[in-house]
């Protein structure tokens, strides 16, 4: 893998995927099959496209300016080291890649174990999740009954995995069985779409304050989401990178600053 400085603009490398997802099968983007220059181009489209949308004419919904969250989220980018940036720029590339291999293995449409992958996030680690997401499309494709499978997260969560394999839905159809805020956005994320999921963690880098998880302050509305989001968007683009893998290095810068485990 390539090797990126802290100090100069990142390389976009293996550029995410802007097309629609539901363009996959069991095969991985032709995206990756274009020469850089026409992979950045189109990149740059879908920046410029999402940032005529948000930013500037966002309105104040966060504790801070938006220019005050692009600074610290930027700050937190520039004290990354070359190997937080290597391992953040390539998670979830990873992680399609991991989806890629459970949807080989089952014969099932990738968008599909991603959507699988989502709906059994919250609250599960990402090895488990994964875990998770391959025991439950075996289930379902020997014809075991839902509950032979535990999950770790919520049976809620399970049900709306499980009524993603029964519906076989198209790619939107997925995202509206997904539905919630977070699992949709971190779909999106792992398919390759222009997009950045915002956590806790996300709104602390932010917001440059370490708030604990468990606090108020975190529940995040849909209007305060979409100005964080927006701060992402506008930091990776004076960055050069996606949104999301902006908030993968910068996690890890954030994680191992404070000694999160």
């Amino acid at each position: 893998m390539a090797r990126y400085h802290h100090t100069t603009p990142v390389s976009l490398g293996r550029a995410p995927i802007p097309y629609p997802a539901h363009l996959y099968t069991t095969k991985k983007s032709y995206f990756f099959l274009l020469a850089p220059i026409e992979r950045r181009l189109i990149v740059i489209i879908c920046v410029s496209s999402q940032l005529n949308r948000t930013g500037d004419n966002m309105k104040q919904t966060t504790q801070i300016s938006h220019a005050d969250m692009i600074a610290n989220i930027v700050a937190r980018y520039n004290d990354a080291t070359p190997a937080q940036i290597d391992t953040g720029m390539a998670w979830y590339q990873n992680a399609q890649d991991q989806a890629h291999d459970i949807a080989i293995k089952h014969d099932m449409p990738v968008y599909i174990v991603v959507a699988v992958i989502a709906a059994l996030s919250p609250n599960n680690k990402w090895s488990r999740n994964v875990i998770n997401a391959d025991e439950l499309i075996g289930a379902f494709i020997r014809g075991d009954a839902m509950e032979t499978v535990k999950v770790s997260t919520y049976n809620k969560m399970k049900e709306k995995a499980w009524r993603i394999l029964q519906e076989i839905p198209d790619y939107d159809g997925a995202k509206a069985i997904l539905n919630g805020q977070k699992i949709t956005s971190f779909f999106m994320d792992i398919m390759g779409e222009f997009n950045v999921t915002i956590d806790g963690h996300a709104r602390n880098i932010a917001y440059n304050e370490r708030v604990g998880l468990t606090d108020d302050r975190t529940n995040i509305g849909v209007r305060e989401y979409r100005a964080l989001q927006a701060a992402y968007y506008d930091a990776a683009k004076q960055v050069d990178i996606m949104p999301y893998q902006l908030q993968a290095i910068t996690w890890g810068v954030w994680r191992d600053t404070h000694g999160i485990v």
